[in-house]
């Protein structure tokens, strides 16, 4: 779509821009109106604003800023985390006339500011992680447990030709320079040349020679290779521990998950139907999870009670051991499944329609509602369906309550559930969990 042609030379030198013929640039946007707004593709600026807002919506006055600034800029929008680079990287490739980022805003709990700043600066490793910034985010919070430190896994050295061929201008710090950013828009956009911050800014023309697509998103985050969509319905998100696991998820709920109002009128924020894969639950946690302020006796307790050792009492706290062992008749089931585990039937049902049904609206109804095991290719698989999951409690900017999580919970109980039929086997195997909740959501202080 579109053609390479010649605007104007410069000391002697021509300058070429893209001409998308009457069309717009296919960017990959959010569907919120109000965090990306769509300019000029001829111009050659595209500036980026920090979510630093208590709110999901920027404020009204950064908005109307932003509004503004589109009228000058091919693209302007607004990024809560280091997920959303990603898409700042990608529709900087889609326009190639695109040759200055303009960063702006103040930082947030997600890092985007230094991100950015490192991302510019470092670059990132084969596996999407932007160098360094690891360190940064451990240095200025040690128990930081939601920041992300990679973007998508767009190749290194597509990476690196949006370095070396866009103009990175840094004036973030400010909740309401606008008359710097504006200033300095000016500048990139003209044809003579104006020094600015040390910088010459004026309209370069393209530097690459024609836009970029980005295949097959994927995504890398912490340690773990991770496929996530693009939609809050039914995204595919992956860890290599449980951990690992509860990060990826919390990062994809606040970068594609939708706000919702539940019916106890508590604010949440939610993906519905994702499916969450923990390659290796076996590896030991124990250490990190006492760093989090987890109870390690209160978690083994919980899991002696989904194993069906030690039942704990239902007025003490919500469990699913006796639902699983007495209602779900689990001790045949795994029998069963010890005998044959090439079968598909070894599936334990805790939703009993006799007792939950009358529970929906006045209640609270057993949120796992059913267990499958599957040993394929020397793998123990174990599928579990939560028809409601509370992932951890937050506020907007990613500080999140440690400790408070019904996830982490259930997924190192699930853990336990898995060595115990392991146990039971003849030959040694692997064992990975797979996660479907109907909700999977944050609570927000």
């Amino acid at each position: 779509m579109g053609k390479k042609i010649e605007i104007y030379k410069k000391n002697g030198k021509k300058i070429f821009k893209w001409d998308f013929e009457g069309e717009i640039p296919k960017y990959n946007i959010p569907e919120n109106p109000n965090r990306v707004f769509i300019g000029n593709p001829i111009s050659n600026v595209a500036v980026l604003i920090s979510h630093f807002f208590e709110n999901q919506l920027p404020d009204e006055l950064w908005i109307n800023f932003a509004k503004k600034m589109s009228n000058k800029c091919a693209i302007t929008g607004f990024c809560r985390t280091i997920q959303g680079l990603s898409y700042v990287i990608e529709n900087i490739l889609k326009n190639p006339n695109i040759n200055t980022l303009i960063l702006c805003g103040k930082e947030n709990g997600h890092f985007v500011l230094e991100g950015t700043r490192l991302l510019f600066k470092n670059g990132i490793l084969e596996n999407g992680e932007i160098i360094n910034l690891r360190k940064t985010i451990l240095k200025s919070n040690p128990n930081n447990i939601v920041a992300n430190i990679n973007i998508s896994n767009i190749p290194v050295e597509i990476v690196d030709l949006m370095r070396k061929t866009t103009i990175f201008i840094d004036l973030s710090g400010s909740d309401s320079n606008f008359s710097e950013i504006e200033k300095a828009v000016d500048f990139a956009i003209d044809n003579k040349i104006h020094r600015f911050k040390k910088l010459e800014l004026y309209d370069r023309g393209m530097l690459r020679e024609r836009p970029y697509e980005v295949e097959n998103r994927t995504v890398t985050i912490s340690s773990s290779k991770t496929g996530i969509s693009e939609s809050w319905i039914s995204p595919r998100i992956e860890g290599e521990s449980i951990l690992d696991a509860w990060r990826n998820l919390i990062n994809c709920i606040f970068y594609q998950g939708i706000h919702h109002m539940d019916q106890y009128q508590k604010f949440t924020m939610e993906l519905i139907t994702p499916i969450i894969i923990i390659n290796n639950p076996l590896e030991n946690i124990d250490m990190e999870l006492e760093k989090l302020g987890f109870d390690l006796n209160s978690l083994y307790a919980y899991s002696e009670d989904i194993c069906g050792r030690k039942y704990l009492i239902s007025t003490e706290r919500y469990t699913y051991g006796e639902k699983i062992w007495k209602y779900g008749r689990a001790e045949e089931v795994i029998k069963k499944f010890s005998e044959r585990p090439e079968t598909r039937q070894a599936v334990i049902t805790l939703w009993n329609p006799d007792d939950d049904v009358d529970k929906i609206l006045i209640g609270s109804p057993t949120c796992l509602t059913m267990i499958q095991f599957f040993l394929r290719n020397k793998i123990l698989i174990v599928y579990s369906y939560f028809r409601s999951h509370h992932v951890a409690t937050t506020d907007m900017q990613g500080n999140i309550e440690k400790s408070l999580s019904a996830w982490v919970e259930n997924m190192f109980a699930i853990r336990e559930l898995g060595k115990l039929i392991l146990s039971k086997l003849e030959e040694n195997f692997q064992l990975k969990l797979i996660i479907v909740g109907g909700s999977e959501h944050l609570y927000f202080k």
